[in-house]
């Protein structure tokens, strides 16, 4: 991906950044339907031990809820880069440095409101 700041700096995307978000959402997909289909295959299985057939479907069931949750993301930033509002922290307003969106592409805050947002969920 390919975030540059201007003289300015606000950070600009290209194509890169896309390509990016979207292949990162193509690999939660097909973690989503790896876990999906081990869980069914739980479901299925038929066991003795009731705990653990029920601790594993939990278990499934969290890291799939924690996987569409991923997912969202990646679709609200695609959708933030459509409308052009990629790259701008959704409290303050300001640029979102490239650095932290090479390392975060989902990322919805500066790093400033990001830590205030921290200390308020507690």
């Amino acid at each position: 991906m390919r975030l540059t700041s201007d003289s300015r700096g606000k950070t600009r995307t290209d194509d890169k950044t896309v390509t990016r978000l979207r292949e990162l959402r193509d690999g939660l997909l097909a973690g989503y339907e790896r876990c999906r289909a081990d869980l069914l295959s739980v479901a299925g299985a038929d066991s003795d031990d009731e705990d653990a057939t029920e601790q594993a479907w939990a278990s499934g069931a969290d890291i799939l809820r924690h996987l569409q949750a991923e997912i969202r993301e990646v679709d609200d930033s695609l959708e933030r880069l459509r409308v052009g509002q990629y790259g701008r922290c959704e409290d303050c307003g300001a640029t979102i440095r490239a650095n932290r969106l090479r390392a975060m592409p989902t990322a919805r805050r500066c790093v400033r409101c990001q830590a205030g947002a921290e200390r308020k969920a507690g």
